[in-house]
């Protein structure tokens, strides 16, 4: 039995899936097989829709986080 995904929300950075459905990009990135990946939520990721860490370079903060 496959594990549903589960998502969290790391406070001013990516979204975290567990056990990802299939996602990719035009050229490179397949979650296939990965047990965890980041998503972007900075809109400042040369890989979206992955996180590439550039939330760190642009100084990005969420909302929610501060909720």
């Amino acid at each position: 039995m496959v594990a549903a995904p589960r998502v969290t929300l790391a406070e001013n950075g990516p979204l975290i899936v567990e056990n990802p459905p299939r996602l990719s990009r035009a050229y490179e990135g397949e979650t296939d097989g990965k047990p965890k990946v980041a998503l972007c939520r900075c809109g400042a990721s040369s890989t979206k829709p992955f996180c590439d860490g550039s939330h760190y370079d642009a100084k990005w903060s969420d909302d929610v986080a501060a909720e």
